[in-house]
């Protein structure tokens, strides 16, 4: 009876360790290294008025925007759905008012989602661009981002 005892306890220890040092929800949810979402960009917007994509990204993520390599030239490829819209440097023709969500992918994740094809994913990986609802007026919905990116 004494060894269940103290083996009922030492589990009981362990749960109770184990709920303590696991990370909450919401300090996970304050900070997504890997996103930026609408409430990041409305905040952004708010205190940079005509800010384009590039420059909440540059501000706030900039990482996202270097190599991952040394020696590699890479920068993240831009995508909106499965749509190529170019480098980076097409987000500097996104306006904010335009964007849902911002989202990175890693290298390897970028490889999966999208396949080497025609446009190869480099150590820059992939920064997804997704629309507001509202700003989806075609059958496409990168028509009109498509037409501000120029591709």
């Amino acid at each position: 009876m004494r060894r269940y005892r103290t083996a009922l306890l030492a589990l009981a220890a362990t749960f109770s360790l184990a709920a303590c040092s696991a990370p909450s929800e919401t300090a996970a949810e304050e900070r997504d290294d890997d996103a930026l979402t609408s409430e990041d960009i409305a905040a952004f917007a708010a205190t940079n008025g005509g800010a384009t994509a590039y420059d909440l990204v540059n501000q706030r993520r900039r990482f996202w925007l270097t190599t991952r390599r040394a020696g590699d030239s890479d920068t993240p490829v831009v995508y909106n759905g499965p749509n190529r819209l170019g480098t980076a440097e097409a987000l500097r023709r996104i306006d904010l008012a335009q964007i849902e969500r911002i989202e990175y992918l890693n290298p390897r994740v970028a490889r999966n989602r999208y396949g080497v094809g025609n446009h190869p994913i480099g150590a820059g990986g992939a920064i997804l661009v997704s629309l507001r609802e509202g700003r989806r007026h075609t059958r496409s919905p990168v028509a009109p981002l498509a037409a501000a990116v120029g591709t």
